[in-house]
């Protein structure tokens, strides 16, 4: 597998987890068009995903901790890191 081939699996694989953690699939999450922002608090990290598109209402209900177009997502969920054999 080459290196670019393994940032975009792990970086479908990071969109899957944070896609089940907020209760809807993977291709959902994608269509919102979310951008991820790191941000720090005093005592962790975590990660604010902001939707770029509109969210349908009947989406927007399942969308765990969904605050206006954003939610915040803890740090575990996103950076857990895994084995992987090349």
């Amino acid at each position: 597998m080459s290196s670019h081939q393994y940032e975009k699996y792990q970086e479908r694989h990071q969109n899957e987890k944070i896609a089940s953690y907020l209760g809807i699939t993977y291709t959902q999450y994608i269509s919102l068009n979310p951008s991820k922002i790191q941000s720090q608090g005093e005592f962790f990290i975590s990660y604010l995903i902001e939707f770029q598109a509109e969210i349908p209402e009947a989406l927007s209900r399942k969308i765990k901790d969904l605050n206006g177009n954003q939610v915040e997502i803890p740090s575990p969920i996103i950076d857990e890191e895994e084995d992987y054999e090349n």
